[in-house]
C-alpha cells in the first residue's frame, strides 16, 4: 500500500472524528419547575376569602382563570369569569356575608394543584335579618400559566348541610 493510500484512510478517519470534536455539546433541557407550593396556595385562597368577605366579587373572582369552571351544590355550572363573578354578586346581594374554608388535603404535581377542605358561610337574609349557615366540603384545582401565574381553574362544592341558626 502506497503512503498516498494510507494518507488518505487516515485523513478519511481522522477528518470526521475532528469535526465531530468541534460540535458544541447538546444544550441540556432546563430542569422542570417545582410543584406549585401548598403555602402559595393557602395565601392566595386566604386573599380570596378576604375579598369574598368584603363583598368585593370582582376582587374575588380575580383568583380564577378566564375559562375557570365554578360548580355550586346546586347543581348549577358557571363557566368563565364573568358567570363566576355574577354568581358571587348574586351570592352577596342574597345576603351571604361570611365565608370560611379548612384545607384538610393538599396534592401538586408540575403545573396541577388540588385543594380539598371543608366550608362553612353564612348568609343573613336581607329583610328578617336571620341567618342560615350552610357547610360542606369543597375542592378548588390549581394551574400555573406559561408564565408562573397561578389560578383557580375549577371550584366545586358538595354535601351541604344546612344548620341550625344561631
Amino acid at each position: 500500500m502506497g503512503m498516498s493510500m494510507m494518507i488518505r484512510r487516515i485523513l478519511f478517519t481522522a477528518v470526521p472524528l475532528a469535526l465531530l470534536a468541534c460540535e458544541p455539546p447538546p444544550e441540556e433541557a432546563p430542569p422542570p419547575p417545582p410543584p406549585i407550593s401548598e403555602a402559595g396556595t393557602a395565601a392566595m385562597r386566604d386573599a380570596y376569602i378576604d375579598a369574598y368577605m368584603r363583598k368585593n366579587a370582582p376582587g374575588a373572582v380575580a383568583f380564577y382563570s378566564d375559562d375557570a369552571v365554578m360548580y355550586g351544590a346546586d347543581g348549577e355550572v358557571y363557566s368563565g369569569k364573568a358567570e363566576i363573578e355574577a354568581a358571587f354578586t348574586a351570592m352577596m346581594e342574597a345576603g351571604m356575608d361570611s365565608l370560611g374554608l379548612v384545607s384538610q388535603s393538599y396534592e401538586a404535581s408540575g403545573d396541577m394543584a388540588t385543594d380539598q377542605g371543608t366550608f362553612i358561610r353564612r348568609t343573613l337574609d336581607p329583610r328578617t335579618k336571620e341567618a342560615t349557615r350552610v357547610s360542606g366540603n369543597y375542592k378548588i384545582v390549581v394551574s400555573r400559566d406559561a408564565d408562573g401565574n397561578i389560578f383557580f381553574v375549577q371550584d366545586s362544592i358538595w354535601d351541604t348541610v344546612t344548620l341550625d341558626p344561631q
